[in-house]
């Protein structure tokens, strides 16, 4: 991955969605590690990463998409930077992705709801729930009016 990041971007696809540190680190990074197995996190030195949408003590922290041939990482307006012979597709899907959590209303950790259930699982899952299912346990993921107080 260092190696792309080395690179120029070969795609850059603007989302016009902005959010503060909190929001990306437990917002929309969990959106993507549930919604994309292609997700990725990278932290580095901060001459090492583009403009990262989190960054403290001079180190960054960005959230993207990475599949053999291509990255993309979010930068700190919230667009795509896509980087590789693939970059442009996942540019694009990262960017789709962070609309994709502003339509949902940002949703964050204290809104996630988890239910396992014992395989073979009789439940019908919601449509927008993301199902897993492992060997013995079906989990289901979505997103829900978070419990206040």
């Amino acid at each position: 991955m260092a190696r792309a990041l080395a690179q120029e971007p070969v795609a850059e696809v603007r989302t016009g969605v902005r959010a503060g540190m909190g929001e990306v680190s437990v917002g929309l990074s969990l959106w993507l590690a549930i919604h994309d197995p292609r997700w990725c996190t990278l932290y580095g030195d901060s001459k090492l990463l583009p403009p990262a949408p989190v960054a403290h003590g001079g180190v960054r922290m960005t959230s993207g998409l990475a599949v053999d041939g291509g990255l993309a990482v979010l930068t700190g307006e919230l667009a795509a930077l896509g980087f590789g012979p693939r970059g442009p597709e996942l540019a694009d899907g990262l960017a789709a992705h962070v609309t994709a959590w502003q339509e949902a209303g940002r949703p964050a950790a204290d809104g996630l709801r988890v239910e396992a259930w014992d395989l073979p699982a009789s439940v019908t899952p919601p449509a927008d729930c993301l199902v897993i299912d492992k060997r013995d346990t079906r989990l289901l993921i979505s997103y829900g009016a978070a419990e206040r107080p």
